[in-house]
């Protein structure tokens, strides 16, 4: 299963990646946020989940221990308009610690995919359409 993760600066991407690869997923980080590509997120790939982090730019200042202006903050969500649109779970992370943040990814990836069986036994991952949650409003 592949899952990219987009989001603007110091939204927690980078450590949500390396947990889920150590979880044994498939994961990557794409730097949409600084690209004028508006779907680079779709580069290498069709993604089998697309999670969108956030974070307001007062928390990205207290995480990157410096100054993000608002301006900055405005051009990356700008950027990734269209991550966001496609994006089959958007989750805040402001108030969450990181393994809050991988154990809702997770959850929301096991209820993604079905595992069904063919008639040689093999395992097939199939994704079910139209499921995007909100966990913002949880």
């Amino acid at each position: 299963m592949l899952v990219v993760v987009v989001g603007p600066c110091g939204s927690g991407k980078s450590t949500l990646v390396a947990r889920l690869q150590t979880a044994g997923y498939q994961a990557r980080a794409v730097a949409q946020e600084h690209s004028r590509i508006p779907e680079l997120w779709r580069h290498g790939g069709q993604p089998d989940a697309l999670i969108y982090l956030d974070a307001s730019p007062s928390t990205i200042t207290y995480r990157r221990q410096n100054d993000f202006p608002r301006w900055l903050y405005d051009k990356q969500v700008r950027r990734l308009e269209s991550a966001r649109q496609h994006a089959t779970l958007y989750l805040q992370t402001d108030d969450l610690a990181a393994a809050v943040v991988q154990q809702r990814v997770l959850e929301h990836l096991e209820q993604t995919t079905t595992s069904t069986t063919d008639e040689a036994g093999r395992a097939d991952h199939v994704q079910r359409p139209g499921i995007r949650r909100d966990a913002a409003l949880d």
